[in-house]
């Protein structure tokens, strides 16, 4: 499989086990509905969040090349950047009707930017003012975007700014 791109790296398991302490408690710092999330530092300092993700049935190569593919397209300050990623297969022993036979076992990870903050969501949930600011966090992109040849650039600027107004008062 070809994953890779200019600006990511392939970590091998081996690597992600050393960097995270074998994937201990102590250095998960998230989990979601894919996998989990844990801190890896390398021996030179550099930090990054490894998600390893559950084996889900039905999710195959190459529907995990895909979200590769898309997410190291995506570019933005906002949106935390791909740096590696693993895939690997390994043939394990399992019983199966009394005796053991090899399967594969497929392993699969990204390893991404190391948020020393956390995840936006933190500061969200459970915070009477979340409206107050995704409503800002909207229209500073909003102003932000280029869309001098839009017809609707009116419109959506007002629509906006109206949103803005009501939430603040």
């Amino acid at each position: 499989m070809d994953y890779a791109s200019s600006e990511t790296t392939v970590m091998p398991l081996d690597l992600l086990r050393e960097i995270t302490n074998d994937f201990s408690e102590e250095r998960r710092i998230g989990s979601g509905s894919y996998g989990k999330v844990y801190l890896g530092v390398h021996q030179h300092g550099k930090r990054i969040a490894v998600k390893i993700l559950y084996d889900m049935p039905g999710i195959d190569d190459e529907q995990f090349q895909n979200e590769f593919n898309n997410l190291t397209r995506l570019r933005h300050q906002n949106i935390v950047r791909l740096v590696g990623y693993c895939h690997n297969i390994q043939e394990i022993q399992v019983e199966y009707k009394g005796k053991l036979v090899l399967a594969e076992k497929t392993h699969r990870a990204l390893c991404l930017e190391y948020m020393s903050n956390g995840s936006l969501d933190k500061y969200l949930s459970g915070n009477e003012d979340v409206f107050l600011v995704l409503v800002g966090i909207l229209i500073y992109h909003f102003k932000n975007l280029e869309l001098e040849n839009s017809p609707n650039l009116v419109l959506q600027m007002s629509v906006i700014d109206m949103i803005g107004r009501q939430a603040m008062e």
